[in-house]
């Protein structure tokens, strides 16, 4: 893996670090007003499943052009694959089983308002969450796997 590779995964971890730091607290921090719930959790269930289609240049592309394009931290399939593989290694959480639950809420104290689609999955050996990130667009400006989340 070459440098840019590793710091745009870096960089797009840290990103999503502070875009989701709502996701871990114990009460549900409200979505924005503009935001409904449904929409929310269905945009991040679509995000999953192309992610467990292995469809990675296109959750790439779903990202907001300001996002997906910054020098140096550009978002490409490649770093989107980065991500899931650093994050779900088969030897240790299986492979995909089903969704367990999933819900949507907002995030206290972010640089501009938002959603995050929270979805918690079983694997055939371990537990994983991912927090999917949407602007008041829906566009995609985040994405969480991790699995401490659940």
């Amino acid at each position: 893996m070459n440098l840019k590779r590793v710091l745009s995964v870096v960089c797009l971890g840290v990103m999503l670090s502070v875009l989701l730091t709502g996701c871990v607290t114990n009460k549900p921090v409200p979505l924005p007003e503009e935001m409904d719930e449904t929409v929310v959790v269905a945009a991040g269930e679509e995000v999953l499943e192309l992610l467990m289609a292995e469809k990675y240049e296109e959750v790439a592309a779903m990202f907001r052009e300001d996002i997906r394009t910054q020098p140096g931290k550009e978002i490409t399939a490649d770093v989107v694959k980065e991500l899931v593989e650093g994050q779900i290694l088969p030897e240790e959480s299986g492979i995909f089983d089903k969704v367990i639950d999933s819900y949507a809420e907002g995030v206290k104290g972010a640089a501009e308002p938002h959603g995050v689609a929270v979805i918690h999955t079983q694997y055939t050996k371990d537990k994983v969450g991912f927090g999917i990130a949407f602007d008041l667009e829906m566009n995609l400006i985040g994405l969480s796997i991790a699995t401490d989340m659940v």
